[in-house]
């Protein structure tokens, strides 16, 4: 009668469930410029920045060209980073082809008919 039971108690239950979306109210909502993929065993690492052009203040044309010689980099700050597995990343890679695609065919396809 033991092994009736263990045998019962291995299988897997299985129920199929909606998945509802949640985004918390704190949430922010920001233009990414930059983006990094890196890739380990069994994962990929995506890295989204936020890269602002620099301020360059002058009078007069040269005073902005010093300004411009005294930049040493532009800071890009990372927003999010996302660890992917690759059978995940091939279907958000399919997502957003398909997304792009729609992008392109509603708002560019209108800009040419214009």
């Amino acid at each position: 009668m033991q092994d009736k039971l263990d045998s019962k108690s291995s299988e897997l239950l299985t129920k199929q469930v909606s998945i509802k979306y949640t985004f918390p109210e704190d949430l922010k909502t920001q233009f990414v410029s930059n983006l990094v993929v890196q890739h380990e065993p069994g994962i990929l690492i995506l890295s989204f920045f936020e890269t602002l052009p620099p301020i360059i203040l002058g009078q007069t044309e040269e005073e902005k060209h010093m300004a411009l010689e005294k930049i040493e980099f532009i800071e890009s700050k990372c927003l999010a980073r996302l660890i992917i597995t690759p059978e995940k990343m091939e279907a958000f890679i399919k997502a957003m082809s398909e997304n792009l695609n729609a992008y392109k065919n509603t708002y560019l396809a209108a800009k040419k008919s214009d």
